[in-house]
């Protein structure tokens, strides 16, 4: 999976609550947005039953804040790829991704 790093991610205070009082996750994690996601449909499919998708949401309900994006940066930690050559346009913020 393919994802955008979180904008708000220069406010640390928002990442510290996040990884450490909600979602545990390590320090280190690049906490990645959910608006723009490359996934393989197959292997998505084969490394995430809907079964564990549903058990997760059902037993970390009170924990998650952002269900999308929590769950994502949760079930895939250490399998996100993060985006690059992302340019930014004009002060709407649009953004262009450049494959190669």
């Amino acid at each position: 999976m393919g994802a955008c790093p979180n904008m708000l991610r220069d406010s640390t205070w928002y990442l510290k609550d996040i990884i450490l009082e909600n979602l545990h996750l390590p320090l280190d994690t690049e906490y990645v947005n959910s608006g723009v996601l490359l996934i393989d449909m197959k292997k998505y499919r084969e490394y995430l039953p809907i079964e564990i998708l549903n058990d997760f949401l059902h037993e970390k309900k009170d924990i998650i804040e952002y269900q999308d994006q929590d769950t994502l940066n949760c079930l895939f930690l250490n399998k996100i790829k993060i985006l690059s050559n992302i340019v930014m346009k004009n002060s709407r913020k649009t953004i262009f991704f450049i494959f190669s």
